[in-house]
């Protein structure tokens, strides 16, 4: 599907320059300062180098992720896929490098054959796209090869089923080692679409919501991706049907490859962003509210006149209308409050009397049930005097058994010692009359040595008696 230049211009522009007129934009002073994804004022001195064509007048662009130019003729990165917003100009140079840089870069995409791929499903990223990415991975990332990156939006929710869902970082060589790749919008489109319709793997995807300079509004579904449902919960269908159906799945790829091959021409793109730059700076002038050539009607001739006359017609039709809206809105809400104050009050009628009945029988029940809590107590508290006294009587007769067994302990220990003190004396006795007769025998003993001696003495005082006779 090889798109024309002119048909990518008018796409892009909505055709707003094809009649050759010039659109006076009246804009607020306060565009002038940056405004966080809102249309900003810019002019050459202070812009911030997107614009190729920046010195040939002043513009209004929608940065960052916004997408609503509020019916200005702005240029901007993504925009509603939306008939009746037509005066948003898509471009080619925001945020190039973030969305175009891999495209253009990459050349292993068609590295790996789709025989040789996993039949699997595949995504990684941060928890952008207010909250759709987080429900998305804590439905599938069990079951799937699906997670977060990081948790910076959700720093201060220290959940752990969040902490699950962090999964490793890959590259994308290894994107397309699988046949299933999922996109899932961000703060507005999916920055990894370009990359992935280019890959020869299969895109699962929403239908888009956004488009940018990829032309998202072009896209079909099951001609090149795989749709799944707004909710995001037919993941389990939408992978069985691949499963079933490869040629079809090879086919998309095909399909969304050749949709691709509309921007790999640098040069061609950068010719078409200039022409789209030029004609803005032709024929789109901004004026501000509090100029003076509004305020006095001193524009430069009558064509501009007529032109700065109908503009402030318009903007004070649409303030007298927004005043009537917002007065029937109040009478409308006014009688629509003292409706509901009347309904409310009824409700309250009959949920109070309601409630009293309730409290009614409530009480009552609880009289019946503080009756039986008091027999229950009075029940409780005589077998608890009963269970008081058998408690003490078996106290007391253990102490009793104790205190005769003590005493039968103490008598037993009297006589054991009593026994020994008597072994004892028994034998003290008996090694004093054993030393008794020991000593007895030594005297007798020595009592004979003596006799001996004296006889021996004798003898020989006898024998030296009878050598001298």
């Amino acid at each position: 599907m090889k798109l024309s230049f002119q048909e990518r211009y008018n796409y892009y522009t909505n055709s707003i320059f094809n009649s050759n007129k010039e659109y006076k934009v009246i804009i607020p002073e306060s565009w002038k300062f940056h405004r966080q994804n809102k249309a900003t004022f810019f002019c050459f001195e202070n812009d911030f180098g997107e614009i190729r064509n920046k010195k040939l007048g002043s513009y209004i662009i929608v940065r960052n992720d916004g997408f609503d130019n509020e019916n200005k003729p702005c240029f901007m990165k993504t925009r509603l896929i939306n008939p009746n917003n037509n005066l948003g100009v898509l471009h080619f140079i925001i945020e190039f490098f973030r969305h175009w840089g891999p495209y253009y870069n990459n050349k292993n995409r068609d590295s790996i054959l789709w025989s040789n791929k996993v039949s699997e499903i595949i995504w990684r990223g941060s928890p952008t796209g207010k909250g759709e990415r987080l429900n998305f991975c804590c439905k599938y990332s069990k079951k799937y090869n699906v997670g977060l990156t990081n948790l910076f939006l959700y720093q201060q929710q220290k959940n752990k089923d969040y902490e699950n869902l962090i999964k490793d970082r890959i590259s994308m060589s290894d994107f397309y080692k699988y046949k299933y790749i999922i996109s899932l919008n961000g703060n507005e489109k999916d920055s990894g679409i370009n990359w992935k319709l280019a890959s020869n793997s299969v895109i699962i995807m929403k239908k888009p919501i956004y488009e940018s300079w990829l032309m998202e509004g072009k896209l079909v579904e099951w001609v090149h991706y795989v749709p799944l449902n707004d909710k995001l919960d037919n993941l389990d269908e939408i992978y069985e049907w691949c499963l079933n159906n490869d040629l079809k799945c090879q086919e998309i790829v095909r399909n969304a490859n050749e949709f691709m091959n509309n921007f790999k021409d640098k040069n061609f793109e950068y010719e078409l962003v200039d022409k789209i730059e030029r004609d803005y700076f032709k024929y789109i002038k901004i004026y501000f509210e509090n100029d003076e050539n509004i305020k006095e009607n001193k524009l430069l001739n009558d064509e501009e006149k007529e032109t700065g006359n109908k503009l402030l017609n318009e903007s004070n039709k649409k303030n007298e209308s927004n005043k009537v809206n917002e007065n029937k809105q109040g009478n409308e809400s006014n009688k629509e409050n003292e409706n509901d104050k009347e309904n409310e009050n009824k409700l309250l009628n009959e949920s109070n009397k309601v409630n009293e009945n309730k409290l009614l029988n409530e009480s009552d029940k609880e009289n019946e049930s503080d009756k039986e809590n008091e027999s229950d107590k009075e029940n409780e508290k005589k077998q608890g005097n009963e269970s008081d006294k058998e408690y003490k009587s078996a106290k007391e007769n253990e102490n009793d058994k104790k205190y005769e067994i003590d005493k039968e302990n103490q008598s037993d220990k009297e006589n054991e010692n009593d026994k020994e003190n008597n072994k004892e004396n028994e034998n003290d006795k008996e090694n004093e009359n054993k030393l008794l007769n020991e000593n007895d025998k030594e005297d007798d003993c020595d009592k004979e040595n003596e006799y001996d001696k004296e006889n021996e003495n004798e003898n020989e005082s006898k024998r030296i008696y009878m050598k001298y006779i």
